[in-house]
């Protein structure tokens, strides 16, 4: 399904902060290909590792001349839609003590 429909949750919701690795367990199963992702508290970046990849990379700005692979910056409260494999593996940064990020998978990308 294109990420140009509007977006169908299928999973639970899970937050995401700098603790753990966090997964979506039943991502797979449901056949998702698209992630919403919220920033509730801080935004900042969210690092991902698709399919069963190493573990993400640590999370944290680009430097100028020296890009980050896999590494996404999410906005205070903007959700913000990617297709990626439904085993993917996030792990948010530990800029802001508090900050964590809610994902949600599902099918489709536009609103909701």
């Amino acid at each position: 399904m294109s990420i140009d429909t509007t977006f169908q949750p299928r999973s639970a919701t899970y937050a995401v902060d700098s603790s753990a690795v966090v997964t979506l367990p039943d991502a797979p199963q449901l056949g998702c290909t698209t992630f919403r992702i919220v920033a509730i508290t801080a935004g900042g970046y969210l690092a991902y590792a698709p399919g069963k990849s190493p573990a993400p990379p640590a999370p944290g700005a680009p430097a100028l001349g020296a890009p980050r692979a896999n590494v996404l910056h999410v906005l205070l409260g903007v959700p913000l839609y990617v297709e990626l494999p439904p085993n993917t593996q996030f792990l948010g940064d530990a800029v802001f003590a508090t900050s964590h990020y809610e994902i949600t998978a599902g099918n489709g990308g536009i609103g909701g």
